[in-house]
């Protein structure tokens, strides 16, 4: 079965003692799926903007992180649509580039490593995730 990725609101969880940190300032997206809660937030810089991708399990311990970012170059989320049960694309950084995300059911190495501008924000380059992203255009 693959995972299915719908809409969600963090608001509407049960309260928990339980908190976290993780990178970015606004939050653009969120989405629930049966790994967890799938996290798009951004710096709030125009100037100089990032995206960080988080998967949380669903009591909230981190997963897996990715951040989309270059030096000097504004970005705005877009585009957003879910294409399958498990993937979803989106805009960022530049309107051409179509970027595609593939939530994995066991985690998997990613030989090719991630597309500049993408990189993984725990771990060697090797490590293991659930994330697998794309970027075409």
């Amino acid at each position: 079965m693959n995972p299915q990725i719908s809409d969600f609101d963090l608001s509407k969880m049960q309260p928990t003692d339980k908190s976290i940190s993780v990178a970015g300032c606004v939050l653009e997206k969120q989405l629930e799926t049966p790994i967890g809660h799938l996290l798009f937030l951004t710096e709030g810089n125009p100037y100089e903007e990032a995206l960080y991708i988080h998967l949380l399990s669903s009591d909230l311990t981190l997963i897996d992180s990715i951040e989309i970012s270059a030096n000097y170059r504004s970005g705005l989320f877009r585009n957003f649509k879910i294409n399958q049960p498990n993937a979803l694309q989106f805009s960022f950084l530049d309107d051409a580039e179509t970027w595609q995300l593939e939530l994995l059911k066991s985690p998997q190495f990613n030989l090719l490593r991630l597309q500049y501008p993408a990189k993984r924000l725990h771990g060697k380059f090797w490590s293991r995730g659930l994330i697998r992203l794309r970027v075409s255009g």
